[in-house]
């Protein structure tokens, strides 16, 4: 059996419920260094990772490969509206251009509703100008925000949908597992607040979810805080005759 990293280990410590509370640059450290331990084989100097602005000060950090195809994927970090950023899903990323996929990952702006959704639409918006199709991937709210932009502008240009333990943003489908997240639900509850007009408003949950889409691949972990969302979700997309696979 191999020996946890330091890294892991540490990580570990901030699952812990009755540990400190640690602030948000501690967390980011945190994974970070998580990532950089996990993923030795994936050095970024074997990949060309660029960040770029678009014309409306939007960032979006391009990764490359020698084995890159036609296959073109844009993500949507997760962390509640509030931890995440390009770093923290950085390994993430890394893994999916290895794979030999394009990967284009968000620097969205974390304010309430709709601006981190008007941000997705201008990067999507952006990079159809130079790509046939790109597959959408989010993480928890990230997820969320694919959803709610596939809902709301429709499928056009998506070839397809990847969904990373989603958060569907309904209040009546909160925190209902035991929860190993350094952020505590009392911080993923207060994360409903980011959409100001209220959850029932944004929901994937609430609207039509599959029906002419591309495949969705929803991607489930029991000990994440999303688990019970996710399940609702997948229940949601088979009732509306939808095309899914569930991992």
């Amino acid at each position: 059996m191999s020996v946890p990293s330091p890294a892991y280990t540490n990580w570990l410590s901030l699952l812990n419920p009755s540990a400190p509370r640690r602030t948000r640059p501690e967390i980011l450290s945190h994974l970070a260094a998580l990532n950089n331990a996990q993923a030795p084989e994936l050095s970024l100097n074997t990949l060309d990772v660029q960040d770029l602005f678009l014309p409306s000060g939007l960032k979006l950090r391009v990764y490359n490969s020698s084995s890159s195809s036609s296959a073109t994927i844009l993500h949507i970090h997760g962390g509640g509206w509030d931890t995440g950023d390009l770093d923290t899903e950085d390994l993430f990323c890394c893994r999916l251009c290895s794979a030999g996929c394009t990967v284009y990952a968000l620097s969205y702006t974390p304010a309430t509703y709709p601006t981190p959704l008007t941000n997705l639409q201008t990067a999507i918006s952006h990079l159809l100008t130079t790509h046939t199709s790109l597959i959408l991937s989010g993480t928890a709210n990230g997820a969320s925000m694919v959803l709610s932009h596939l809902q709301r502008h429709g499928a056009a240009g998506v070839a397809g949908v990847i969904l990373l333990t989603p958060w569907c943003v309904h209040p009546d489908f909160g925190v209902q597992v035991p929860v190993m997240d350094p952020l505590g639900v009392m911080d993923v509850t207060a994360g409903y607040g980011y959409y100001g007009g209220g959850a029932e408003e944004v929901s994937p949950l609430l609207g039509e979810v599959g029906m002419g889409w591309p495949k969705i691949l929803v991607v489930l972990c029991t000990v994440d805080e999303c688990f019970w969302e996710g399940e609702r979700l997948v229940e949601k997309v088979r009732a509306c005759g939808g095309r899914w696979r569930l991992w």
